[in-house]
């Protein structure tokens, strides 16, 4: 397990936007989600997203590099890193959860919220699948790097 207070932030890119945090130790600590109405918003709101989570160390996200090189440039001591759908959810969701998109959103969604869960940061409602995204790649992201065990979901 990392020692420390250093966070990582999960981030599913694009105008509608998901991310996770988590803390040293590899649990959630918290998930939002914001949509932006076009690119411009979407660059100022980023730096008010970011602005509200304290101690980030690491940022992984998924999807456009564009959009992540907004979020990468909010601070250069981050360590960051760019990936993409096929490289974490064959890790998470077999070929059997995701032979269709819809398939593999439900899977997703049901999978994410059981991390929330067992993490006392648990939906109230019915997760989005854009947070249910974000949340399993933060999963991914910390038990890759050794700050949690891996568990089956």
């Amino acid at each position: 397990m990392k020692e420390g207070y250093g966070r990582l932030l999960a981030v599913d890119l694009g105008l509608k936007t998901a991310w996770s945090v988590w803390d040293g130790q590899g649990r959630l600590v918290s998930h939002d989600r914001r949509r932006f109405p076009n690119r411009t918003k979407m660059k100022s709101g980023i730096w008010s997203i970011v602005r509200d989570i304290s101690d980030v160390e690491v940022v992984v996200a998924e999807g456009d590099p564009r959009i992540a090189k907004i979020w990468f440039a909010c601070n250069r001591e981050w360590e960051t890193e760019l990936v993409q759908a096929v490289d974490w959810r064959p890790d998470l969701l077999p070929s059997r959860m995701r032979r269709t998109g819809s398939i593999a959103k439900d899977n997703a969604v049901e999978m994410a919220t059981r991390v929330a869960q067992t993490d006392g940061c648990g939906p109230t409602k019915l997760l989005n699948h854009d947070v249910a995204e974000a949340i399993l790649l933060g999963y991914w992201a910390v038990t890759g790097r050794g700050w949690r065990v891996w568990k089956e979901l």
